[in-house]
């Protein structure tokens, strides 16, 4: 971790502490207090990112589980639902296809196969989004990562 990444983690951690000490009404029980501060420190996590955006998600997480504020179970049943994780892998995968260069490899072949004309590259688009779809179910991921 560079010296700029630890100064925003170190900023991030002073301003969940802050919250987290900070006199509040009455009307706030302690323990919604103190979720509003892990809370806070996070969505400033994810505006600086000291680390990527997952990573700053489960320290969240887990300062939650680990100071008490809820319980684990709590804590993890978000990740019980399957819509979540299949969403977790419609970016992996799409990711794995820009690293690899895979979506870019058979764009080309597509394009090389019928790009003729600005017409014909309009449907290699098309066709290569089409043909990558089974392997991306989001099409988010598909269109703003691949093609």
């Amino acid at each position: 971790m560079d010296a700029g990444k630890k100064k925003r983690f170190a900023a991030v951690i002073i301003f969940g502490l802050i919250l987290w000490f900070c006199p509040h009404t009455e009307a706030i029980t302690e323990v919604a207090w103190h979720l509003f501060a892990i809370f806070a420190a996070t969505i400033l996590g994810f505006i600086l990112q000291p680390m990527p955006i997952g990573a700053v998600a489960f320290i969240g997480v887990t300062m939650a589980a680990l100071t008490g504020v809820v319980t684990v179970g709590v804590a993890i049943s978000g990740y019980g639902n399957s819509t979540i994780w299949l969403i977790v892998c419609a970016f992996l995968l799409a990711r794995a296809f820009i690293k690899s260069g895979l979506g870019r490899r058979i764009s080309f072949l597509i394009i090389k196969a019928i790009g003729k004309s600005s017409l014909t590259l309009g449907y290699a688009i098309t066709l290569a989004d089409f043909v990558m779809s089974p392997a991306t179910p989001s099409s988010t991921a598909r269109a703003g990562g691949i093609i």
